[in-house]
């Protein structure tokens, strides 16, 4: 049996500015300017990330950075999802794709997924699994 090769998708490839739709709200992933994240968020630089890949590691292993700030989305040890990443290993998430560029973005370090609630609040990270709170449509803009 062969093994299926994992690729990154295309909207998500290094370099790529992005909007993340949340499937819960119908709004934009969003870092608010105090680092907090919703799902509420419009079209404006609130709501774009730029999409790093991570290398090494596995294909499809991205770092999701604010496109106004320096700041990376990340799930904490706590499994709090924030935007005050700086980069590290708890901003690493794998992406996994759904069809119609539907993706979850599952955390490298096992701190679940990121995921928000039909009210726009952020979902704890292991509370968040690959249903409709942890899904995302990803549109490139650039």
């Amino acid at each position: 049996m062969t093994k299926k090769k994992e690729t990154m998708p295309p909207k998500l490839g290094d370099g790529a500015i992005v909007h993340l739709t949340c499937q819960s709200t119908g709004q934009n992933l969003r870092i608010k300017p105090d680092g907090q994240i919703d799902g509420m968020g419009g079209n404006g630089k609130w709501a774009k990330f730029r999409v790093h890949r991570v290398s090494p590691g596995p294909a499809g292993t991205v770092m999701l950075q604010h496109f106004a700030t320096p700041a990376y989305l990340r799930i904490t040890p706590q499994g709090v999802l924030d935007g005050a990443g700086g980069g590290g290993p708890w901003c690493h998430f794998a992406i996994e794709q759904h069809g119609n560029g539907i993706c979850s973005f599952r955390s490298v370090k096992g701190m679940g997924r990121i995921g928000m609630l039909p009210s726009g609040e952020a979902k704890l990270g292991a509370q968040t699994g690959q249903g409709k709170h942890g899904q995302f449509l990803v549109t490139r803009i650039n």
